[in-house]
């Protein structure tokens, strides 16, 4: 899939906003609740329609595998925007890691 070797760390959303990580733009698809009650239900959708007239979901490691593969193929186009600075999220990481 790929050679990194990051490991996943699931920070509480009480600490995020305490640091001013601002929702979907510094981490992509999080939306909390108690800060941003106006979008809750945004990506709620019932799909048993399209499921039932044979929509079908690819594993995890299929859809970081095809993503890693496009990346790759189009790395000319420049960095990546979403998302933290690395030098944030490390310092995010390490603060929440001291307090862990």
């Amino acid at each position: 899939m790929s050679a990194s070797d990051a490991c996943l760390t699931w920070v509480d959303e009480q600490f995020l906003l305490a640091e001013h990580v601002t929702p979907w733009t510094d981490l992509p698809l999080w939306i909390p609740e108690e800060a941003m009650p106006h979008m809750q239900g945004m990506m709620a959708v019932n799909c048993q329609k399209v499921i039932a007239a044979g929509l079908h979901f690819r594993s995890l490691h299929e859809t970081i595998s095809d993503t890693l593969r496009w990346h790759a193929a189009h790395e000319q186009r420049g960095k990546l925007r979403a998302g933290l600075d690395i030098d944030r999220e490390q310092q995010l990481l390490q603060k929440w890691h001291a307090t862990q």
